[in-house]
C-alpha cells in the first residue's frame, strides 16, 4: 500500500428524502461526495528562460537593450498547457460525465486558491473527476533534457554511425556542452564557460583646460550558452535552438596614450540562431556546422524524453484515510461547543529568490525581476475554513436549529454540533493539513570528473546512472564532490540555498571633471564566487514525484586582473560559471541529473536528490 498517495479529502454526504408520498416511500436521494483534488502540479506554471548574450562581448552601447538583456532573464508571465484553473473546471466539465450530472441539485465544481479543484457530486463522477486530472497530470509531468554540444570537426564525420561513434575514434573533439531540462513548450536555457572583464573602451571628458579618459569596462563571455524549446509532435520532437561557442583571447592589448590601455579580444566563434529541427528521442543531431580543416566546428543537440513514475492509480492510504463510502451520519444527537485551532492551515509561506551571479558592465542597470509568487496559505483565514467545511461535512445540517459553526479569531473556529459531525469536522481538517503542509527536502551534489571517465556522455545519460543516489558515479576515476546545497520547501514555495563568498573590487571609475580639475570616483562592485540553488517547487497529486523549477549558478572565481588606466587601476576578474535554468520532475526518494556540463576535458555533474518530509 502506497503511504500518503493521496493529497486530498474525501467525505461521502448522503441527502436523505424530503417528502413521502401516501402509501410510498420516495426514492432515496443519490449520495454525494466531496472530493478536493490537488492540481497544483498542472497550475503550476513553467517560466519562459531567455539566454546570455553570445559569442563575442556586448558593445557598451548596448548593454541594456531590453529585448535582448545582456544576462538572459525570464518572461513575466508562466505557461500553463491546460490554462488556469478557470480552465481546468471548464475542461472538467466538458470532458467528465454527461452535462447533467453537473446541474443536478447539490453538486458543484470550483477551484479553491487556484491550487485544488473541489468537486461535490455522485461518487462515480468525482472518481472519474480526479481520474481525468490525473490523466492531464502525467501528460504535464512528462519533460525533455535538451544537451547542446560543441565538437571541432568536421559534420560530415558523424556518417551513418552517428555523433559518439565520431567522438569515440577522435574525428569530432568535444568543446563545451551543456544541459538543460523542459516541460514541453517551455524554453529553458544552458551556460558553461566564464564571463571575464576588461577595460573595452574609453570616453574622453574634456572641460575647458581640462580632459581625461573615463574608461569603459565590457563583459567578454567564453565557453557555450543555449536556449531551447521542446513541442512534441506525432512521431518526432520539434527542437527549436539558438546556441553560440566562443574561446577567447584577450591577451592583445593597444596603447592609446593618453587615455591609458584597452583590451583588444580575439575570439573563435560559432553560432546558430532559430534553428528548427526535428529530432528523433535520444538521438544527437547536428543543428549548425561551420568552418573547414582545424577551424571547423559542430553545434549538435540531444533531447532525450523523460515521463513521471506510473502511480497506482486511486486507492486508500493507512496514514492519510478518507472516508469515501462512510455511511451516512446518524440522527443529531445532544450538541457541544469545541474550539479548533487552524493557525497552521492560515500561517503563510513566504518566497525568496537567489542572487544574480554576474561580472557587471560600465554602465549597466540590471532590468528588474519578475514579481516573486505572493505569500500563500491554504486558506486567507479561519472563514475560508469555516465556509470549506460547511461545504465538506454535512452540508444541509448547518442550518439546523442549536449547531453553528463560527470563526472564533483569525486563528480558530468555534463549532457546536454533535459528537459524530465533531468528528467528521476532525477529518476534514486533518485532511486539509494532508493538503496543505506538504514539505519536501531537496538536496544537490556538484562534482566533477574526467570526461574520460563518463562516456555516457555522448552515447545517453539515463536514469540508470544515478539509481542508487549517484554512489557508483562518483566511484569512477577522477570524480571528486566539489559542492553540496540542502533546501527544504513548503510547497508550492519558492526559496533559495546559497553559499560561498562575496567578494569586493574596485570595478570602475566614474569621472568628475570641471573647468580645471578632474576627479575619479571609483565604484566598488560585487562579484559572488559559490553556489546558489534556487527552486520554485510543488507534489504531484500522489505525492510521488516533485515538480521543480530550478534555477541553479555555481560560479569560480578564477583570476583578478589589474588593469591601469588614467584615473586608475580597475580590477578585472574572471568568472567561471555552469548555470542551467530548467524544470524537472524528481520521484520521491529519487535522484535526477540536472546538469552534464562540459568545458576544457572535464565534466561538471548537478545531481538533485528530492524527498518528503
Amino acid at each position: 500500500m502506497k503511504v500518503g498517495s493521496f493529497a486530498l479529502v474525501t467525505v461521502a454526504c448522503v441527502t436523505l428524502a424530503g417528502t413521502v408520498r401516501a402509501g410510498d416511500e420516495a426514492p432515496p436521494a443519490p449520495a454525494l461526495e466531496t472530493r478536493w483534488i490537488d492540481v497544483s502540479a498542472l497550475t503550476f506554471g513553467a517560466s519562459e528562460f531567455r539566454p546570455e548574450q553570445g559569442p563575442t562581448a556586448v558593445a557598451s552601447d548596448q548593454v541594456n537593450d531590453e529585448e535582448n538583456p545582456l544576462f538572459g532573464g525570464e518572461g513575466e508571465e508562466w505557461w500553463r498547457p491546460f490554462g488556469g484553473p478557470d480552465e481546468l473546471v471548464d475542461r472538467v466539465k466538458t470532458s467528465v460525465a454527461d452535462p447533467g450530472a453537473w446541474e443536478a441539485e447539490g453538486t458543484s465544481l470550483s477551484h479553491a486558491g487556484g491550487r485544488w479543484i473541489v468537486v461535490r457530486n455522485r461518487p462515480d463522477v468525482v472518481a472519474a473527476t480526479e481520474t481525468f486530472l490525473r490523466s492531464l497530470e502525467r501528460e504535464a509531468l512528462v519533460t525533455y533534457e535538451i544537451d547542446v554540444a560543441c565538437f571541432a570537426g568536421e559534420a560530415s564525420s558523424v556518417g551513418t554511425e552517428g555523433l559518439a561513434h565520431a567522438v569515440e575514434r577522435g574525428a569530432l573533439v568535444p568543446l563545451a556542452g551543456a544541459r538543460a531540462t523542459a516541460v514541453g513548450g517551455q524554453r529553458v536555457a544552458g551556460r558553461v564557460g566564464s564571463m571575464t572583464a576588461y577595460v573595452q573602451d574609453e570616453d574622453v571628458e574634456v572641460a575647458e583646460d581640462a580632459k581625461i579618459g573615463d574608461p569603459i569596462v565590457g563583459v567578454a563571455p567564453d565557453g557555450l550558452g543555449f536556449d531551447a524549446r521542446v513541442t512534441r509532435g506525432p512521431e518526432r520532437l520539434r527542437l527549436d535552438v539558438a546556441a553560440w561557442w566562443s574561446a577567447q583571447d584577450l591577451e592583445r592589448a593597444r596603447d592609446t596614450g593618453e587615455t591609458g590601455t584597452l583590451s583588444l579580444p580575439r575570439a573563435d566563434t560559432c553560432e546558430c540562431g532559430a534553428t528548427a529541427v526535428y529530432v528523433d528521442p535520444g538521438a544527437w543531431t547536428v543543428v549548425h556546422a561551420s568552418g573547414a580543416g582545424t577551424q571547423a566546428r559542430v553545434l549538435a543537440a540531444r533531447v532525450t524524453p523523460q515521463r513521471p513514475p506510473p502511480t497506482p492509480g486511486p486507492a486508500p492510504s493507512e496514514t492519510a484515510p478518507t472516508a469515501r463510502g462512510a455511511p451516512a451520519l446518524p440522527p443529531r444527537g445532544a450538541p457541544t461547543v469545541r474550539r479548533y485551532d487552524v493557525a497552521d492551515l492560515v500561517a503563510r509561506v513566504a518566497c525568496h529568490r537567489g542572487p544574480d551571479v554576474r561580472v557587471w558592465p560600465s554602465n549597466y542597470t540590471p532590468p528588474e525581476p519578475p514579481e516573486l509568487p505572493e505569500s500563500m496559505s491554504l486558506f486567507q483565514d479561519a472563514s475560508g475554513i469555516l465556509e470549506a467545511l460547511k461545504a465538506t461535512v454535512d452540508p444541509a445540517g448547518w442550518e439546523d436549529e442549536g449547531v453553528w459553526i463560527r470563526a472564533g479569531t483569525y486563528y480558530d473556529l468555534l463549532v457546536r454540533t454533535d459528537a459524530p459531525r465533531h468528528a467528521a469536522v476532525e477529518a476534514a481538517l486533518a485532511g486539509f493539513r494532508r493538503l496543505a503542509v506538504r514539505p519536501a527536502r531537496l538536496r544537490a551534489v556538484v562534482a566533477t570528473m574526467p570526461a574520460a571517465s563518463l562516456p555516457e556522455l555522448w552515447t545517453g545519460l539515463s536514469d540508470a546512472l544515478v539509481a542508487d543516489g549517484g554512489a557508483a558515479l562518483l566511484a569512477r576515476a577522477g570524480a571528486k564532490v566539489v559542492d553540496r546545497a540542502t533546501l527544504r520547501l513548503m510547497t508550492p514555495q519558492r526559496d533559495a540555498a546559497v553559499g560561498g563568498r562575496w567578494v569586493d573590487y574596485v570595478g570602475d571609475f566614474d569621472v568628475e571633471i570641471s573647468c580645471k580639475s578632474t576627479i575619479p570616483n571609483p565604484i566598488v562592485k560585487r562579484v559572488f564566487a559559490g553556489l546558489s540553488l534556487d527552486v520554485r517547487a510543488t507534489w504531484s497529486l500522489d505525492r510521488d514525484a516533485l515538480l521543480a523549477e530550478v534555477r541553479f549558478d555555481r560560479s569560480t572565481l578564477r583570476a583578478m586582473r589589474d588593469a591601469k588606466t588614467p584615473v586608475g587601476t580597475i580590477e578585472c576578474p574572471s568568472l567561471g560559471v555552469l548555470r542551467a535554468r530548467s524544470s524537472v520532475v524528481v520521484p520521491a526518494g529519487s535522484t535526477r541529473l540536472v546538469a552534464a556540463d562540459l568545458v576544457g576535458g572535464e565534466v561538471t555533474l548537478v545531481l538533485l536528490h528530492a524527498a518528503s518530509e
